[in-house]
């Protein structure tokens, strides 16, 4: 304050001229500013762009939110395509499950050895799968993947119509390998369902929960229907009817419809980049990357291939115990009744899916989930004939064995059903880590398919008989009745599992 006093000979304010005052110093300028600078001097289309990822022009805004929304109407109806493959698939399959031993019977006019056969029968489209999976995956990376599930859409078509008018076993049987040979639409499906989500960069966890309520409705009608419909003739079309007729109809009824909707609505997806900004030319050689040789993969096939055989060995016996006579300690259900089993645990499975379980997975690591939906199932499967026997001892028509029956079909479906919805997103997550995953993507799906339907093949024959041994060894009075009971084939998918 002193040096600013005026003096005598000079005013203040030519001292105030004479003292230099520093500058304020500049902002630098960081990239954002220079380009949000740049952008406004342009004032052109690319501006929200530029600038921000959400648009602030009204024009736009207005092109940004068509874009999106044609992005998500194009997600929609891939969700929606795939989810009627899975439904016709899942109903060709879970349909014959309440009517099996019974067709078997008709078919061979003896119910000798039935558990055998009717495994045979049940497990030669899925060994038929197995066989040319591999093939169909490395075809769909050179055609394209709607070609090949147009072809597999068309023989399931033809297959089912000449299935609904045979009359003897082994050419069922034939038609069944064949319809499993020509088709390998679930890998495939799922791989173009990927695909498209990899391409619009978007989360596919709802997609694969979606679908796996459409395996659910599939499981609600295909047994239910199956077992309501065995039996029933159309009048339209003569006395020529088999009691399976009027089932097979529908199944080929419904591969029609979903032949048509894939042939006029969905997209080819082998082609697409695996993201819009990525620039890579994948190539759709799957060999590039051996994933055998990889040790987590060879897990998640373990992890699928277990988790089938399981599944589809509950599937495949609960009908059987169900329909032990009750002079023989069992209840003694219909077909009708069964299948009524199946609608219930089928809806259970579907409400889990599409409410619950993304919850859990949004929570939780996916392979945490998978675990814990083993815990109960692998101590009521091996409890749930035991338990069932005890009651039928003392009534079998007692309402004790009505709630068992529905509890446990429940819980069993609902918790393993959505254990493929845990699978899957592991796979999709371990290939999308790979340095070719747009063409590892369908031949790790096809050797997860490969892998399920072998042990689907597996599984109904030997669960069917496990039970017939451990129900010949009751009638026998064998000394090991603990061990070699009617509880056998349900001991060892518990102890799989």
């Amino acid at each position: 304050s002193a040096t600013l006093l005026p003096r005598n000979d000079e005013s203040a304010d030519d001292l105030l001229n004479d003292v230099e005052i520093p500058e304020k110093p500049k902002r630098q300028e960081t990239t954002r500013t220079i380009l949000a600078k740049t952008a406004g001097e342009t004032r052109g289309l690319l501006n929200p762009v530029v600038v921000s990822p959400f648009p602030t022009s009204r024009h736009a805004r207005g092109q940004y939110l068509r874009v999106t929304q044609t992005a998500k109407q194009r997600l929609r109806l891939q969700v929606f395509i795939s989810c009627c493959i899975m439904f016709a698939e899942g109903f060709y399959v879970t349909q014959l499950f309440p009517y099996c031993p019974s067709m078997t019977v008709d078919l061979r006019h003896t119910g000798a050895g039935v558990g055998v056969y009717s495994g045979l029968l049940f497990s030669a489209n899925s060994a038929g799968m197995l066989m040319t999976s591999y093939f169909w995956a490395s075809i769909s990376n050179k055609i394209g993947r709607r070609t090949c599930m147009l072809i597999g859409l068309a023989s399931n078509t033809f297959a089912s119509l000449l299935m609904a008018t045979t009359f003897a076993y082994w050419p069922t049987v034939v038609l069944r390998l064949l319809s499993g040979l020509m088709n390998s639409n679930l890998a495939l499906m799922r791989t173009a369902l990927r695909e498209s989500f990899q391409f619009e960069e978007a989360e596919d966890t709802w997609a694969f929960s979606t679908l796996s309520v459409a395996f659910g409705a599939s499981s609600v009608a295909g047994p239910s229907l199956g077992g309501l419909l065995y039996g029933k003739t159309l009048p339209m079309l003569g006395e020529w009817q088999h009691p399976w007729t009027t089932p097979m109809l529908l199944c080929c009824a419904l591969y029609i419809f979903t032949l048509t909707l894939t042939t006029i609505a969905m997209p080819e997806t082998a082609f697409l980049a695996t993201a819009p900004h990525d620039k890579r030319k994948p190539s759709l050689n799957g060999n590039d990357h051996k994933l055998l040789r990889k040790p987590a993969f060879v897990l998640l096939l373990i992890m699928g291939g277990g988790h089938s055989y399981v599944f589809t060995g509950w599937e495949t016996t609960y009908p059987l115990i169900a329909s032990v006579p009750r002079e023989f300690l069992g209840e003694g259900w219909s077909t009708s009744q069964v299948g009524i089993t199946f609608l219930i645990g089928s809806f259970g499975l579907m409400f889990y899916s599409m409410l619950i379980f993304p919850m859990f997975a949004a929570r939780l690591r996916i392979i945490r989930v998978w675990i814990f939906s083993w815990l109960m199932p692998i101590m009521i499967i091996p409890a749930f004939p035991r338990l069932l026997t005890y009651l039928c001892e003392r009534s079998p028509t007692s309402a004790d064995v009505f709630v068992l029956n529905y509890a446990a079909q429940i819980l069993v479906s609902v918790l393993l059903g959505s254990g493929f919805i845990s699978i899957q997103l592991l796979l999709n997550s371990y290939v999308s880590k790979l340095p070719n995953a747009p063409g590892s993507l369908a031949i790790a799906n096809s050797m997860l398919v490969s892998t399920q339907a072998l042990v689907r093949a597996i599984s109904p024959m030997v669960s069917g008989a496990l039970f017939t041994v451990g129900l010949r060894a009751e009638e026998a009075g064998s000394e090991h009745s603990q061990l070699l009971s009617r509880a056998l084939p349900f001991d060892s998918l518990g102890l799989l599992g």
